[in-house]
């Protein structure tokens, strides 16, 4: 049994302040396993399952019926209740594969590309109330998403005044951003590459912040930095680690150009390159510049996508 299962309690409550003292105590025990909010609620029913055997029933359930008070049904929907009750939207799982950022009229906005499995096709309709089909059967045909509604905070009044060239212009960020964290996503089989998906998100964040613009660079280079020395050493190959080559984008992209047989455009990677003096604030830098090093980025790693799986991996979406 591993650290995060080795949780017990010793009887099924039967009331509420039992119930709560449970609740209580698993929380605290999942919070020393280092897991956020948004991590504990699939976890803390799945170990109420286990200490309380209740095995064979479901964890999750659309059931409206959950049995009487305290039995098997109604404990576990409790376990999701009392997560959203103590943490409300900090509890909130969001299923996405990433956000890349868009400027529009004058302002960069955030735009959400959602984690699908399969084939979902992206339409852009000015009714922010049509989100699309989530749900699908072979009936009813394949998943649609708007591209509109993932733009994070936009209002109905914003997304209704936009012109047919800035609803294209959103289109477009989300088919290149869906390649792009695709091929991010799917990066496996070496260690920089889960800090450079952490690298990325942290550059997003302070490029849409405005404040911290030496970060948003430096964060995304370093991003492209441990995708390429990721790819490489994953092929076994020999990557630089020293202060002038460890850090030359450029140079990095050509080995990774070399041994994959690939095309890396050179004018994207000079672009997204930053010099240590950036993250120092010894340089000043502006959105534009921090948005079009970020836009280089979602390019490059979409020319990655053909040899982001490791050998033998399974794609999963379209």
């Amino acid at each position: 049994m591993s650290g995060k299962d080795e949780w017990i309690w010793p009887a099924r409550p039967t009331n509420e302040a039992e119930y709560s003292a449970m609740m209580v105590d698993l929380d605290r025990h999942l919070a020393t396993q280092r897991l956020q909010p948004a991590q504990r609620s699939l976890n803390a029913a799945r170990l109420v399952s286990i200490a309380l055997k209740l095995s064979g029933t479901p964890i999750l359930s659309a059931d409206p019926d959950r049995g009487e008070p305290f039995g098997p049904r109604d404990l576990l929907a409790r376990v999701a209740d009392w997560c959203d009750a103590t943490y409300g939207d900090r509890n909130k799982i969001d299923f996405a594969l990433g956000y890349v950022v868009l400027p529009l009229r004058g302002t960069y906005w955030s735009l959400r590309i959602p984690l699908v499995f399969g084939t979902v096709f992206p339409f852009a309709d000015r009714d922010l109330s049509n989100t699309g089909r989530q749900l699908t059967t072979r009936a009813t045909g394949p998943a649609t998403h708007n591209v509109l509604s993932g733009l994070k905070g936009v209002t109905q009044n914003y997304a209704s005044q936009l012109t047919d060239i800035e609803v294209a212009s959103v289109l477009r960020s989300y088919q290149r951003g869906y390649v792009a964290l695709t091929a991010l996503d799917e990066l496996k089989g070496h260690e920089l590459f889960s800090a450079a998906r952490g690298d990325y998100g942290f550059s997003v964040e302070a490029l849409l912040d405005g404040r911290a613009l030496g970060k948003a660079r430096w964060d995304n280079a370093q991003c492209a930095e441990k995708v390429l020395k990721g790819l490489l050493g994953r092929a076994g190959q020999p990557f630089p680690t020293n202060a002038a080559q460890g850090h030359d984008i450029v140079h990095l992209g050509r080995l990774v150009s070399q041994h994959f047989s690939l095309a890396l455009p050179e004018s994207d990677l000079r672009l997204i390159y930053c010099p240590p003096k950036v993250r120092y604030a010894q340089v000043a830098i502006d959105q534009e510049e921090a948005w079009v090093a970020h836009e280089a980025l979602l390019g490059v790693l979409g020319h990655l996508r053909s040899i982001a799986l490791p050998p033998g991996g399974k794609r999963l979406r379209a």
